[in-house]
Formats: structure tokens, sequence, C-alpha cells
């Protein structure tokens, strides 16, 4: 069974949080008046809809991950390939 999520209730639920967090971000947009919240609550889920319309869901199965890092000492370390 597939989750659907709905990018307003994810915006609104980020921003909910944001309220009760003591972080810059947050006294930012504690800062702004209701027409500036709203004006960020629209832009914000306008983009989460756009990412969800070019990137598919991740399947579970398909076991995602972000790129690590490498390191490999050759030669006695003398040479050092990282990426």
């Amino acid at each position: 069974m597939e989750t659907r999520v709905i990018p307003l209730e994810l915006v609104d639920d980020v921003l909910g949080k944001l309220e009760f967090s003591g972080d810059k971000l947050a006294h930012g947009y504690q800062g702004f008046d209701d027409t500036d919240q709203a004006e960020l609550r629209s832009e914000v889920n306008n983009r989460l809809v756009a990412f969800f319309e070019c990137w598919p869901p991740l399947k579970p199965a398909w076991r995602p991950t972000v790129e690590s890092g490498a390191r490999v000492g050759l030669v006695q370390r003398k040479i050092i390939l990282a990426s």
C-alpha cells in the first residue's frame, strides 16, 4: 500500500514545528507578518509539488542510500585516493 504525501500538509507540519524551534531559521520565520508567512507557505508548497512531479517515490525495495565518501591509501599511504 502506497502512502500518498499531500504537499501542503507536509509544509504545514514543518512550519508548525518551526514555530516551536529555537534555531535562527525559526526566529526569522517568527518575525514574519501573516502575509509573509502565507507567501512563504505558498512558495514552499509550489516547490514541493514540483519536486514530487519530477521525482518518482522511492520504493523501499530499492534500498536507496546517499553517496558515501571513500578514501584509499596506496604505496604505503604515499598516494591517497579520495572521493
